[in-house]
């Protein structure tokens, strides 16, 4: 959560416990309080005083061969009015267990989970509606929108057995989130109402032969459907990888997803159908243990009937001048492209109309970092990552039938002359009477960030350790996409920005 000058809200008191019992059990249990913040006037609430918990037991038996455990997570708000549409509280109760069998080569594991989230109508209402969940959605057969609810809750579990030693390796996975799972107060979901599956098959040649210092090839498989089982993804893919005896390492994959439906594509409206695609990478890397370094990767993701491509540049270059000192750089630059991305909905008549564009992106990324040892007890890192992405949107389509096998049925193009252009906002006249059915902001975009961190860490007795952080984060949003990614990096120095400082000390005690 942020205050409202933009910065993390303040902890008013927070607490950690580690440690185990006599019994075998391990105990984790971490708490934090956060204190309310108002608007930049002090006149209205905009974060309440929130409790945040976690805590989890385990145990291992059969000399390690059974564990078994459980974890929890709480989270408790102290709502004023203004903001109802906040949970006021959010639960979370998972319990696991895995057991090797078969001379310690194979495992089997398994995790159930439950959430709870309680609030207002409206903010239960705000949970049904996002992108999670999307229970308007009109097609959804599986769960329905209720805008009464106070509560809602859901059901996760998870299973896999797999062999992990030896020079055949495989697993089998299958994963399932009910439409009312909800975990993202303290934890993170992107969508739930989801059945997975997966299986990989890998042989593995471990022992040195010819030019190769190790190799592994697998074939990996995998199923998504939603609770209407519909699929969502279907596919399978083939990786290969080898470290030569120079210690070059190679990695290729292949893969290919047979399509399904996307359930968010319309934020809302039915399942946009998507064609398949394929998938494939490359990427090589020279001995980590030398003095310098280097590495390089290229991705090309292009979809059926030419309606995405993504291709993506990526490369590393390091360089240790001593045992002291160590730097890396890491550029990557991405182009791609989407014809069917989501603009806006709108209402013709008593219909709802879904408006999609051609986006055009492109973005540049960088990550640097440092290193450097004064002596075995203190030492300086440095990390900074400056982004970078553009996208504009040429043209737009309206989606007449969302579950077409082929785009020329899924969409059609919008005429340019039913398409109004402002700097301040996009209309479209989707039944040419001469009227506004859709009015959105500008979608063509430029975002710029820098994000870096220096920490000075100092370990002043055994266990025990403080650090100095400095933390220095910038950004730079418009509706406008520029014609230029790589001029506009340069702005970045005349961007906002903000700067923290802080101090951490940890002491440990020998109890």
């Amino acid at each position: 959560p942020l205050a409202a000058n933009g910065s993390p809200t303040t902890i008013l008191a927070a607490s950690k416990l580690l440690g185990r019992t006599a019994g075998g059990w391990s105990v984790a249990a971490l708490a934090a309080l956060t204190g309310e913040e108002t608007d930049a006037a002090g006149s209205q609430t905009i974060e309440p005083r929130t409790l945040f918990a976690a805590a989890r037991l385990s145990r291992d038996f059969t000399q390690g061969r059974t564990l078994i455990g459980g974890f929890a997570t709480i989270v408790r708000r102290d709502l004023p009015p203004e903001l109802a549409a906040l949970h006021s509280g959010a639960g979370a109760l998972a319990l696991t267990g895995s057991h090797r069998f078969g001379n310690e080569s194979h495992i089997f594991r398994a995790l159930v989970a439950a959430s709870e989230v309680t609030g207002s109508a409206e903010a239960i209402a705000l949970t049904q509606q996002s992108p999670v969940h999307y229970f308007q959605r009109p097609d959804n057969g599986y769960a329905h929108f209720d805008p009464d609810r106070t509560a809602l809750t859901g059901l996760a579990a998870w299973t896999e057995l797999a062999r992990d030693r030896g020079p055949w390796v495989w697993s089998a996975k299958l994963a399932t989130r009910s439409p009312g799972f909800e975990v993202n107060d303290a934890g993170f979901l992107a969508q739930a109402g989801q059945h997975l599956g997966r299986t990989t098959f890998t042989r593995r040649w471990l022992e040195p032969r010819g030019i190769f210092q190790r190799t592994e090839a697998g074939l990996e498989t995998f199923w998504d459907a939603d609770y209407d089982g519909r699929a969502t993804g279907l596919g399978a893919g083939l990786r290969v990888s080898s470290l030569f005896r120079n210690y070059v390492s190679l990695v290729a994959e292949a893969w290919r997803n047979f399509g399904g439906i996307d359930l968010v594509a319309l934020h809302g409206g039915p399942a946009l159908k998507r064609p398949g695609n394929n998938f494939f990478r490359i990427e090589t890397a020279t001995d980590p243990n030398q003095p310098a370094r280097m590495g390089a990767g290229l991705v090309i993701r292009p979809r059926d009937e030419d309606v995405s491509r993504e291709i993506r540049l990526t490369s590393t270059l390091g360089w240790r001048p001593s045992s002291r000192l160590d730097l890396e750089l890491t550029p990557a630059y991405e182009w791609n492209f989407q014809r069917e991305q989501f603009v806006g909905t709108g209402t013709v008549g008593a219909a709802e109309r879904y408006v999609v564009g051609f986006l055009r992106q492109r973005t540049l990324r960088m990550a640097l970092r440092a290193g450097f040892t004064f002596t075995p007890v203190l030492t300086l890192q440095a990390y900074a990552q400056p982004f970078a992405t553009s996208g504009s949107f040429p043209s737009f389509s309206q989606v007449v039938d969302p579950a077409a096998r082929r785009s020329s049925r899924r969409v059609v193009s919008i005429p340019e002359a039913l398409v109004e252009r402002q700097p301040d906002r996009v209309s479209f006249d989707l039944d040419a009477d001469g009227a506004a059915d859709l009015t959105v902001p500008p979608p063509d975009f430029t975002v710029l960030s820098l994000r870096s961190t220096v920490v000075l860490r100092w370990e002043y007795r055994n266990g025990s350790a403080a650090s100095l952080v400095l933390q220095h984060e910038r950004d730079d949003q418009r509706a406008v996409s520029e014609g230029d990614l790589f001029s506009v990096v340069g702005r970045l120095g005349s961007a906002r920005g903000t700067t923290r400082l802080l101090l951490k000390v940890n002491y440990w005690l020998p109890l």
